[in-house]
């Protein structure tokens, strides 16, 4: 789920960010945006408390369920904000359903939310982490995760299949467009593939 920002200087220019704080947590709304993210990105870490900004929404069909049994949440980035909020709201509100999170950076230190993706493990969730980039690995650094992009077969392996759960993805559009596309090839559902629509075009 989205809302559509926009500043005040600028009210004609909107951009989407997905929402990384749980439905559950209702005195404030929480995003993550890169720095590198250009320069609607640049205004608006250049924010300071009391400055004002504009929000629609929420937008998007990409919306987690209390009735869903099994979810793998596939994210490339800062796609892992939504991801965090879905998995925030199935932990608050203790939910049985069935977490595991897969989730993609060029880096170890690109991942965001490390320490977060830490106390998900110790409560119990699966999570799945692999670099893009080893080559930027420091001399000496240590990595224990996965390495090269999530495709079906990344997930095939970490999952021990694809039989079954819901797959919310969120990420770079060529991402998702790929992992959706192999995903179908592989025989799973449509409806069992989750994303938002301008991912896809």
């Amino acid at each position: 789920m989205s809302a559509l920002f926009s500043l005040n200087g600028a009210p004609s220019r909107e951009r989407a960010y997905s929402l990384a704080s749980s439905p559950l947590e209702e005195d404030f709304l929480e995003i993550t945006a890169a720095r590198a993210g250009g320069d609607f990105a640049d205004a608006l870490l250049a924010l300071r408390p009391g400055d004002e900004l504009t929000l629609r929404g929420p937008v998007g069909d990409c919306v987690y369920e209390d009735s869903i049994c099994e979810a793998v949440l596939v994210a490339g980035g800062t796609g892992l904000a939504p991801h965090r909020s879905m998995a925030r709201y199935v932990l608050g509100k203790k939910l049985k359903t069935r977490l595991t999170m897969v989730c993609s950076a060029a880096t170890p230190e690109n991942f965001p939310y490390r320490r977060e993706l830490e106390e998900f493990r110790k409560r119990g969730l699966a999570v799945h982490q692999t670099i893009t980039r080893p080559g930027l690995l420091r001399e000496g650094e240590d990595w224990n995760g996965g390495i090269g992009r999530i495709d079906g077969n990344f997930l095939e392996n970490a999952l021990g299949g694809l039989s079954t759960g819901v797959f919310f993805l969120c990420g770079p559009a060529p991402m998702v467009k790929s992992l959706h596309r192999d995903l179908l090839r592989r025989g799973v559902a449509p409806e069992r593939l989750r994303a938002e629509a301008w991912a896809l075009r």
